[in-house]
């Protein structure tokens, strides 16, 4: 059997680097993460774009007294087909951050 060829110039810490910066990601556990970038105001939550580094979630709530994140989760849940107690938000750029890692 032939193993396939890595890319000129590719090593494995460049590409666990690139992993580890990338919008949708693995951890250690297995645990499967994204990084969103939360954009609220907008008239209805959905996926805007899904770039190499994170995840742009419009969020169809105003970003005041945790209206916005309360939406946010609510949004993954019914995206993802997910509990409450499934999500965890782990590191969080504050509540009043728009870039969550989920």
């Amino acid at each position: 059997m032939v193993k396939p060829k890595k890319p000129i110039g590719t090593t494995a810490q460049n590409t666990d680097k690139k992993a580890a910066e990338s919008a949708i990601f693995a951890d250690s556990e297995g645990r499967i993460g994204l990084r969103i970038h939360a954009k609220p105001g907008a008239k209805k939550s959905c996926v805007v774009a899904i770039g190499e580094s994170e995840i742009d979630v419009s969020i169809g709530a105003a970003p005041r007294e945790g209206a916005a994140n309360e939406e946010l989760i609510s949004y993954l849940m019914a995206a993802l087909g997910l509990r409450k107690n499934e999500l965890q938000f782990d590191k969080v750029l504050g509540l009043m951050g728009n870039d969550k890692n989920k």
